[in-house]
């Protein structure tokens, strides 16, 4: 008998929607609850794949939490597999009278707040209840296991893709951003808060302030007031192009020569590289969280230290004064995302995972 899995989202982003996708072409027998304006609804409807709607307003949502109940009464389900930590918490206290208790799977993507010395962390992932923890990369992994959570919890599984994904913006694009045809682009795409470090990527760009064929597009919301401060003190201002937010940002950052994510804080498996690196472009990041997980330094990309300006700006000049050097780092990108980030592997994972969890019941 194929087990029985229920997935309960938020909101689905990209690459879980595609896993749903060959999950269920597979043969899975999955059932989704999730938010009813989930963007994706549409899509998935279109394949005969329903999903239940589901607002979960926050972890202790007693309507989420007899919704989820009511759905594991009315069919036995093997495996509830939650998305996000207000899911899980929900989930949990839904499948507490269950008999037999479906096997819990939760997701976790980022590095930090799960600590030992808070209580409210029993209520998601230091739950006893929790079977297994899927971790978007193995520093997350790394992460808790230093709180103290069992490692039989813990497995490591990289949130897949697919280069088909993306199609890059034409060159043209960057005209909107005053950015010259013959300039040497260098894009950023974070939400610009101090631990992104975009701060040292400007230091850097001073560094590098007498050749100006470099430009910088930040894309993202700036939410460090002191980086726009520090922009219009630098003589390359005219070349930091701050775009904002953009729904195009993943078109975009194929139209531009390098990417460059200086960040000083903690990065499970950052979307920008990854997307990126699927446009053959390649990334010079740091040695921080998950990112040294994606970039091998010297083969598909540059790591540098965090908090470093002139390795920074070491980096740049490299892969700018070596087309050739340039064309080749983009070329092997892609193919470590065609190999070890794939959508499929994922889908792969995910089935031998619940075989083996509903082997163990």
């Amino acid at each position: 008998m194929k087990p029985r899995i229920l997935h309960v989202y938020r909101e689905m982003d990209l690459p879980e929607v595609h896993i749903v996708e060959l999950l269920r072409a597979r043969g899975v027998d999955l059932d989704i609850l999730c938010h009813p304006n989930n963007p994706h609804n549409e899509r998935l409807a279109r394949q005969g794949i329903i999903t239940e709607p589901l607002l979960c307003r926050h972890r202790l949502d007693t309507k989420t939490i007899r919704a989820i109940q009511t759905k594991l009464q009315n069919k036995k389900y093997d495996i509830l597999h939650a998305y996000t930590s207000r899911t899980l918490s929900t989930s949990i206290f839904a499948a507490r009278k269950i008999q037999p208790r479906p096997r819990i799977v939760a997701y976790r993507g980022a590095l930090g707040n799960v600590s030992k010395f808070d209580p409210t962390t029993q209520l998601t992932f230091r739950n006893n209840n929790v079977d297994k923890i899927l971790c978007v990369s193995a520093a997350v992994a790394d992460y808790l296991l230093s709180t103290g959570i069992p490692e039989s919890k813990i497995q490591t599984m990289y949130k897949g893709h697919d280069v088909n994904w993306y199609t890059s913006s034409d060159r043209e694009a960057l005209d909107a951003f005053d950015i010259p045809r013959d300039a040497f682009v260098l894009c950023c795409v974070a939400n610009m808060r101090p631990s992104k470090g975009v701060d040292v990527l400007l230091k850097a760009a001073n560094l590098l302030k007498d050749d100006m064929r470099f430009h910088y597009l930040l894309l993202g919301d700036v939410r460090d007031p002191k980086l726009r401060e520090l922009a219009r003190t630098l003589p390359v201002r005219d070349r930091l192009h701050f775009a904002g937010w953009r729904k195009d940002a993943a078109q975009l950052i194929g139209a531009c020569d390098a990417m460059v994510l200086p960040t000083r804080g903690s990065e499970g498996l950052p979307k920008a590289i990854i997307e990126a690196m699927a446009q053959s472009v390649p990334v010079i990041g740091t040695t921080v969280g998950g990112t040294p997980e994606l970039i091998s330094d010297g083969e598909d990309g540059y790591l540098v230290e965090p908090n470093s300006a002139e390795a920074i700006a070491s980096a740049i000049s490299q892969i700018a004064s070596n087309p050739e050097r340039l064309k080749s780092l983009g070329i092997a990108a892609k193919k470590k995302i065609q190999e070890s980030f794939s959508v499929t592997r994922t889908a792969d994972e995910t089935i031998e995972l619940y075989s083996q969890l509903c082997e163990t019941r």
